[in-house]
């Protein structure tokens, strides 16, 4: 049987809820969010993993943080990686919910041992605090092994800016879930260490994975640098800059790259337990700074050098460190550094405390209330396409961006692996949504939806990195005891999304939010330097691809999924056993 662990703040009481193992592959996270949505519950967290999450093995430290969102009005699911999978797996569950909001501010402190056991905290004394100091006095009680999960004052006023941050430096990237967290009067939970399990067919993919890790120039550029360097001026057209501009800012010319390894703190391999790549380095223009506050990702440092435009290598990573301290997400406060015309002399803290707690106002170049990661979508189609459509908001790495299967862009050998999931011969070019994508883009979304579901990190996962899909059914198999098929898997990726697509539209989000923001139909790429000068996004194309995608995925224009098909039976039933559990 399958658990999730459920705690109710206002009743101070935690239960156990089993799900038969039918639904074994099919994230609980998704099936609960369901079933609170079909109840128009508001009021919940849900910290998940999928089932081959937190055990020893490449790419299996990533688990999920799900809630409703103040910024698009629905569900969204954020990933994070760390420890947090391992935790929870060695929890015995796939999942902790956390519904209805205490009367006070709390935290929570969860271990296992022969029972459950679940501490409420009277949390007063941490009001106020940031992610730091919140993190630094849980873990004077509960030592620096727990997973703690904190918000900072702009989560406690629900502030649509709040993340939650785990261990300092692992955080939410989207959706304003530190708010959701507030809104619950959650301050912090914190999930008591545990061991990383592993068996014979896990530690044969992940060696497998090392020994070719530095033959692939995009892993090998991760292992060593991590995804802080990746911006470049040659990139104009994929890399969004200075707020989607039609060129790259001067800033980005000025990045001086290099000089970033000068401030590594932390190689990566302390961050994510059990993954051997290490590409979640720790960067600090102060050493006295807790270690995995300066983590890296890739919308951090990327975000504040090209989309807000400052070049100044010390603030941008005091940027990326200060969102994790304040607990805000990088890409709405440099959005909202933008929309309030911030000037860049003014000192990073002093700027993110100034607009951290405001809503953005400029709403038309959001997706569904929420803003767009640093990926020109006129650049990358496809990949703007599946952030626009994809039910819980615009996530860059929904799908596998369009640059990897460009001919002329891309090393030779992503394209090739891309033949297994709908990329033909030769690769297609960036900056088209014609037919030649359309199978491409339905067999990777599914492909990485699948890879969401059961817990495989994106940074690991097929086609240009080292793993591959057999590689990941193989250590699949040898978790839940019997054969998975491709077919299955690709099931369970269309059926995650139905499951996110039915719980938004039961919130009243509609298909009028899947558009995107007209500056990417109407202004072209202005900048000379590439071979996409002058594209932007037919609109023509774009509505075919999207209604091809609809098709595949049994959704329905208006509505949600197909009423006669066999997917909707599916996630009815799913819908039931959630509403079952939580009552």
């Amino acid at each position: 049987m399958r658990k999730a662990l459920i705690i109710d703040l206002a009743k101070k009481s935690h239960r156990i809820a089993s799900f038969d193992s039918a639904t074994e592959l099919v994230p609980l996270s998704s099936i609960l969010a369901l079933g609170l949505a079909q109840n128009k519950q508001q009021e919940f967290l849900i910290f998940g993993r999928g089932v081959v999450a937190g055990h020893a093995g490449i790419g299996l430290a990533t688990a999920t943080i799900t809630g409703y969102s103040p910024q698009s009005g629905g569900v969204v699911e954020a990933k994070v990686e760390g420890g947090l999978a391992k935790s929870l797996l060695s929890l015995e569950v796939e999942a902790v919910v956390v519904i209805n909001r205490s009367p006070e501010l709390l935290g929570l402190k969860i271990q296992k041992e022969v029972d459950y056991s679940v501490e409420f905290v009277e949390a007063n004394e941490f009001a106020g605090l940031d992610i730091w100091q919140t993190t630094k006095k849980v873990m004077k009680d509960t030592g620096a092994s727990w997973q703690i999960a904190a918000i900072s004052q702009f989560g406690e006023r629900g502030s649509k800016a709040a993340s939650i941050v785990i261990n300092n430096g692992f955080a939410t990237s989207c959706g304003g879930l530190g708010a959701t967290s507030g809104g619950l009067n959650l301050k912090f939970l914190a999930i008591a260490p545990g061991e990383a399990k592993s068996n014979t067919s896990i530690n044969e993919v992940t060696d497998k994975y090392l020994a070719e890790l530095k033959n692939n120039p995009l892993t090998l550029s991760e292992y060593q640098d991590g995804f802080s360097l990746w911006i470049a001026p040659g990139l104009a057209g994929y890399q969004a800059g200075g707020n989607f501009a039609g060129e790259l800012p001067s800033s980005v010319e000025a990045f001086e790259a290099n000089k970033i390894r000068e401030k590594l703190v932390d190689f990566g391999s302390s961050a994510c337990p059990g993954c051997g790549q290490s590409c979640l380095k720790s960067y600090s223009i102060n050493s006295d700074n807790p270690i995995d506050g300066g983590r890296s990702h890739q919308l951090s440092i990327a975000a504040f050098i090209s989309q807000f435009g400052d070049s100044d290598m010390n603030r941008a990573i005091e940027f990326n460190e200060t969102c994790h301290q304040l607990g805000v997400e990088h890409l709405y406060v440099c959005q909202l550094l933008i929309d309030n015309d911030i000037s860049k002399s003014l000192p990073i803290y002093t700027a993110l405390i100034e607009v951290a707690d405001k809503d953005i106002s400029n709403r038309k170049d959001l997706i569904k209330g929420m803003v767009i990661p640093p990926w020109d979508p006129r650049g990358s189609q496809g990949l703007g396409l599946a952030m626009a459509l994809n039910p819980a908001g615009p996530r860059y790495d929904v799908i596998e961006h369009d640059i990897d299967f460009d001919p002329t862009w891309a090393w030779e050998r992503h394209t090739e692996f891309g033949y297994e999931f709908g990329v033909p011969k030769g690769g297609i070019p960036l900056g088209s949504l014609g037919k030649d994508r359309i199978a491409s883009l339905k067999e990777l979304w599914l492909l990485w939806s699948g890879i969401d579901a059961v817990g495989v990190c994106m940074y690991a996962s097929p086609p240009t990195r080292e793993l591959r899909l057999s590689g990941i059914l193989k250590m699949l198999s040898s978790v839940v005891g019997r054969e998975i098929s491709r077919d299955d898997f690709f099931h369970i990726g269309r059926l995650r999304l139905a499951l996110q697509r039915e719980a938004n539209f039961l919130f009243g989000l509609k298909d009028d939010g899947d558009d995107m923001p007209e500056k990417f139909f109407n202004e072209p790429i202005s900048a000379t330097v590439n071979s996409l000068a002058g594209v932007k996004i037919d609109r023509g194309q774009y509505k075919a691809a999207a209604a091809a995608l609809f098709e595949e995925f049994d959704w329905v224009v208006g509505g949600s999924i197909n009423a006669n098909s066999a997917l909707n039976r599916q996630v009815d039933s799913l819908k039931q056993s959630a509403i079952i559990a939580i009552r």
